[in-house]
């Protein structure tokens, strides 16, 4: 899976997750509790793969660049082995 694919991921989980929440509030406790449990599901993977798949260093927030800000590798480049 392709880093912007991740990224489209995380996103719609978070989307999700916050309209479950909003609508939830006005339903039923469990709603809101489904909903808030896929809100921080798609941060907890949006912190986890918006890495460098070389170095690991964060990308920081302004989208994806090509360069990684921490070792200067391409992103969509092939990873080397040790």
């Amino acid at each position: 899976m392709s880093l912007r694919e991740k990224s489209r991921l995380t996103t719609m989980l978070m989307l999700a997750g916050a309209a479950l929440g909003t609508i939830g509030a006005y339903i039923n406790l469990t709603v809101t509790l489904l909903g808030v449990a896929l809100l921080f599901g798609g941060l907890w993977l949006h912190l986890r793969w918006y890495r460098c798949p070389h170095c690991g260093a964060s990308l920081g927030r302004n989208g994806i660049p090509k360069y990684c800000p921490g070792c200067g590798e391409a992103i969509d480049a092939d990873r080397k082995e040790p």
